[in-house]
């Protein structure tokens, strides 16, 4: 099934060049390398990127065109700025909501944080910073247990830093081969993957936990 979902993400951005030929893919790399202006670039960029946690946005995506226009350093600066804003606002709005509706369940995650079956783990929170959807829950979750400010960014800052230098290679690889439409499929494809593999490893695990249940 994951297989076949990522086939599935890869087939659906590429279509459009595959489909349209080559004057489509010839515009569309045009478009990519079009100069725009660094500083308001940067900062659209961020601020998208600061939205994340409440809005579809393909991070990846972005930080893999910032890369081609403003070149890697910059744009794992930007993303990661852009990526770490919209942790901290994700974290804020969970731990404000908690706050006005305080749950039972949620206090009972905060008393034993990191320890199983529920505990919100700084490693988990971090793992999942590339995971689409679980890289926004995780940090709902977090500020919803009130995990203490500091050990939230001493586990998102370096994970942030270290996806946005991820996909910024990938922008600057196709830039320097020209080849930037490829590397922004693969900015795309690469968070789909990641998604489709950590949802077919918690099926397989639900699935063995359940043969144990009814062997017992």
């Amino acid at each position: 099934m994951s297989g076949r979902l990522v086939l599935f993400a890869i087939a659906a951005a590429a279509a459009p060049f595959l489909l349209l030929g080559d004057g489509f893919e010839d515009r569309v790399a045009e478009a990519i390398r079009e100069p725009r202006p660094p500083l308001l670039l940067a900062a659209a960029i961020a601020l998208a990127l600061a939205v994340d946690p409440f809005l579809p946005i393909p991070s990846s995506l972005l930080v893999a065109y910032s890369a081609t226009q403003l070149g890697g350093v910059a744009a794992v600066l930007v993303g990661t700025v852009g990526l770490t804003a919209g942790c901290e606002l994700g974290y804020a709005a969970a731990r404000a909501t908690s706050q006005a509706f305080p749950n039972r369940r949620l206090s009972h995650l905060a008393a034993t944080p990191g320890s199983p079956p529920g505990g919100l783990t700084l490693l988990a929170l971090a793992a999942t910073r590339a995971v689409p959807l679980l890289a926004e829950a995780t940090v709902f979750v977090a500020g919803a247990t009130r995990l203490p400010q500091r050990r939230f960014l001493a586990a998102v800052v370096p994970a942030n830093a270290i996806v946005c230098t991820l996909y910024a290679a990938i922008g600057v690889w196709g830039r320097s081969q020209q080849r930037e439409q490829l590397a922004l499929v693969l900015s795309i494809a690469i968070p789909v993957a990641l998604s489709a593999l950590v949802w077919s490893i918690a099926k397989r695990r639900d699935r063995a936990a359940k043969r144990r249940d009814d062997a017992s």
